[in-house]
């Protein structure tokens, strides 16, 4: 009888140890913003399960610290986890940052493919910010005069472009570009004045919670 207690107290804390801390389920990252590396303070990060009346109930909610940090995790006998991000800010989300495969259900959640072990998973998201592109033509040759512009956010391939735009003839046009994420955006653009086509580059910024008016003159 003595050994069968031992080895029951041994599964008993093998199931336990899995993950961390006894949890079967352990998340630990990071939320930041990915152009400055800082962490975003007061982000709710939640472990939830499927709720039988639909959608989602909350097993544990945690919210990071000052440098964006979080530790979180549940015993759920649940076949379905998931975890997301709630930043609450207001943000210009681009999602998860996870070096495991999983089910994406959208920015902000994925699931939990397998019990038992540590992810660790980092939120990236940015503050938002308005431009308006304003472009002139300084030196018109005439009226087949064009540009042909092409924009990325610093947040590159995991982040949408810009769409591109063209323009034609002598005038000089304000456009209003809408919401788009803080930090650099990278200019690539073509210039044709008297069928002659000249390759141009440049890099301005979006400031945070504000309109932005960027003027490319060619």
């Amino acid at each position: 009888m003595k050994k069968t207690v031992t080895h029951l107290t041994l599964i008993l804390f093998i199931l336990l140890s899995c993950a961390k801390d006894g949890k079967r389920i352990f998340v630990e990252g990071k939320v930041l913003n990915p152009n400055t590396g800082d962490g975003i303070e007061g982000a709710t990060i939640k472990i939830m399960k499927n709720a039988l009346s639909g959608g989602y109930k909350v097993l544990k909610e945690y919210k990071t610290g000052a440098d964006g940090t979080f530790e979180i995790g549940v015993n759920s006998i649940a076949i379905d986890v998931y975890v997301k991000c709630d930043d609450g800010f207001g943000n210009y989300n681009i999602g998860w940052d996870l070096d495991f495969d999983t089910e994406i259900i959208d920015l902000s959640t994925f699931r939990i493919p397998k019990k038992g072990r540590v992810y660790n998973a980092d939120y990236h998201t940015v503050p938002e910010g308005k431009i308006r592109r304003n472009l002139t033509n300084t030196s018109c040759y005439d009226a087949n005069d064009k540009i042909a512009v092409y924009t990325q956010t610093e947040v590159g391939s995991i982040s949408p472009s810009i769409p591109p735009q063209v323009q034609l003839g002598c005038t000089s046009i304000l456009y209003g570009e809408g919401v788009v994420p803080s930090g650099k955006i990278f200019y690539h653009y073509f210039v044709t004045k008297n069928n002659i086509t000249t390759e141009h580059f440049d890099t301005l910024y979006v400031y945070p919670k504000q309109e932005n008016i960027h003027v490319i003159e060619y």
